[in-house]
């Protein structure tokens, strides 16, 4: 990752963070965690009774100083001075001008958010919004002053993810599938169009390979694919040979055989229903054609605890498979739920 130079540049107009972090101790004002203390971001916290008189005072002086910054009070106590162009919104504009710019603009955007911190997001010319169930105070406020007629912004009732599916169904932005409900009958994932190819090249197969290999794994395992030669072989048809599996527990094993293994564990977990799900998946290409793969996998069945890996997959491209990538190596260490 590397920062866009860019949206640097735009952000240092006008800001200058040891003169921010100077007024913010004049005034005695409680810093948040170093964390929260960013090259374009200093937080702090204030009572919400003395946040009005806080913050015209420390915006009079920032301004005086020649500054030019904004301040965002959120959850009731938290405080940010940003450059007068940072923030979500202007974050997402910058990003949805750039992409358009390169060609990759997305058919439509939804944003979410729960707290006055994200109310420049809904603000964005032509996006989508949710605000999911148990938003603080200050955003409901606002969607009732700015956002209750608005037919892009929905207030949902469901709260976090569930919040944002509801919006997507309410805002007609559908349908939007998950890999899994994206499978056809026999368990194999539709074949991927030219256009999309073009939009996932140069990243984005081995990520999508991933996912759906794992997807049909889960569902072979419960026994929600037929059990036949011809739907095994999209797991074994992507196994390169000489390919090798490390085990969470140390064992290094071939990954074509650990895979093979599986064909005779057909339903299994039906009755308990294994769940399998990956988050924080990012790509990176090694060399022309050799991509690595990262993640966080989790599983769990009824009756038994979460567990946790993480994952990493060396996988390159292969012209006749799915996704025009075949697995050479895969690595799995235990993590804590």
């Amino acid at each position: 990752m590397e920062p866009d130079q860019d949206w640097v540049n735009y952000l240092n107009e006008g800001w200058n963070q040891a003169v921010v972090l100077e007024e913010v101790k004049r005034l005695n004002l409680r810093l948040q965690d170093d964390s929260e203390i960013r090259p374009h971001k200093v937080s702090c916290q204030i009572d919400k009774k003395d946040a009005t008189e806080i913050i015209d005072t420390l915006s009079k002086r920032l301004k005086d100083r020649g500054l030019n910054v904004k301040l965002i009070f959120s959850h009731g106590i938290d405080l940010d001075v940003l450059p007068k162009g940072a923030g979500k919104g202007e974050a997402l504009a910058f990003l949805l001008q750039k992409m358009r710019r390169e060609g990759s603009a997305p058919q439509e955007t939804l944003v979410c958010g729960d707290s006055g911190n994200d109310i420049e997001l809904f603000e964005v010319e032509g996006v989508n919004g949710v605000i999911v169930g148990g938003a603080m105070e200050e955003l409901r406020q606002w969607y009732d002053i700015n956002g209750k007629h608005s037919s892009r912004l929905h207030l949902a009732k469901e709260r976090c993810a569930s919040g944002i599916v509801e919006a997507i169904g309410e805002l007609s932005l559908g349908p939007h599938l998950s890999p899994f409900d994206r499978m056809n009958s026999n368990g194999i994932q539709p074949a991927v169009k030219a256009s999309e190819k073009g939009q996932l090249t140069p990243s984005g197969v081995a990520q999508r390979e991933v996912v759906e290999f794992n997807t049909f794994f889960t569902k072979w395992m419960n026994g929600e694919v037929p059990n036949n030669p011809e739907s095994f072989q999209r797991l074994t048809s992507v196994i390169a040979s000489g390919s090798t599996m490390v085990y969470p527990w140390g064992v290094e094993q071939s990954l074509l055989q650990s895979v093979t293994s599986a064909q005779s564990k057909h339903g299994l977990t039906k009755d308990k229903k294994i769940r399998v799900w990956i988050d924080c998946i990012q790509e990176q290409e090694l060399a022309n054609g050799v991509l690595m793969v990262t993640w966080h996998s989790w599983q769990m069945s009824e009756g038994t605890e979460r567990k946790g890996y993480f994952a990493t997959a060396i996988l390159r491209e292969k012209e006749g498979t799915p996704n025009g990538v075949e697995w050479l190596r895969v690595h799995e260490t235990p993590r804590k739920s």
